[in-house]
């Protein structure tokens, strides 16, 4: 995971002998400044260089990936390949705590939901956000919010032919939804709560919608011939968000369905995850 460019590491080799080679004298406290044992190589990299995720994140490796569903909606047709580049993705959905320390550093607006118990507990995933707020977090993070085909990519969990992010189907121990129409639904949830896909991520189905990068157009996928890294549409009115949530039936659960919503639009079953890569 650690490398750096070639020529990088010529310049830091060079630069640790030169400075090995020089004195090392006392400060002005008579110490010693730091020895060369304690000096981190790695980080004299440049940041473009390297990126070390946290353990808030998983990588997904590059490569070929199956994206949509024949049996379902005309917007999830016709099935494709994707190819991606590797790309990191966060583990869990933002939770307020994440968001609390982002509002803290910026003076961002306040989340919609912000003063309601029922949503704004620290390991619940944030509430209330638009997408550009979503955006802002992730910028001011480091990160990116996901495109539709990496969050699809990434929701599936390296199984292909699945309709959801495990194998067979789904109920009230793997996600987090509506299970009966009929019958209230048990509210949102701490992240984490349920079992992870194969990637390592959670609530990737359920819990609660999640922002993507892309405009959404119902024609997408029947429109476009260049599936490289695809970011969709140029511009529309709305972004695709995907996932489902906890008041959602486990139709919209699927890795591939698409669902949209204007990008100022802030409610209390959609939220974020962030990408980098």
């Amino acid at each position: 995971m650690k490398r750096l460019l070639p020529a990088f590491s010529l310049i830091i080799i060079l630069a640790v002998f030169v400075w090995s080679q020089t004195p090392i004298e006392a400060d002005s406290s008579g110490e010693n400044p730091a020895s060369l044992d304690s000096i981190d190589v790695d980080s004299l990299a440049l940041e473009d260089t390297l990126f070390i995720p946290p353990d808030t994140m998983v990588s997904i490796p590059g490569g070929e990936y199956m994206m949509g569903e024949k049996k379902d909606l005309p917007d999830q047709r016709p099935v494709h390949i994707v190819k991606l580049d590797s790309f990191y993705i966060d583990v869990h959905e933002v939770t307020n705590a994440q968001y609390g320390e982002f509002l803290d550093a910026t003076g961002h607006r306040l989340p919609l939901f912000w003063d309601d118990s029922t949503y704004n507990q620290p390991q619940l995933p944030v509430t209330g956000v638009s997408w550009y707020d979503a955006a802002a977090y992730c910028e001011w993070a480091g990160k990116r919010l996901p495109t539709e085909a990496e969050w699809e990519a990434a929701s599936r969990g390296g199984l292909e032919g699945e309709n959801y992010p495990w194998e067979g189907r789904i109920n009230e121990e793997k996600a987090n939804y509506r299970v009966d129409p009929d019958e209230p639904p048990s509210g949102i949830k701490p992240v984490g709560q349920y079992p992870p896909n194969g990637y390592g991520l959670y609530d990737m189905a359920g819990n609660v919608w999640e922002w993507t990068a892309d405009y959404y157009s119902p024609t997408a996928y029947a429109d476009s011939s260049d599936w490289d890294n695809p970011g969709g549409p140029v511009k529309r009115s709305a972004r695709v968000m995907r996932g489902g949530s906890w008041n959602y039936t486990e139709r919209f659960l699927r890795c591939a369905y698409r669902n949209r919503a204007k990008p100022d639009m802030r409610n209390n079953y959609l939220g974020f995850r962030c990408a980098k890569g």
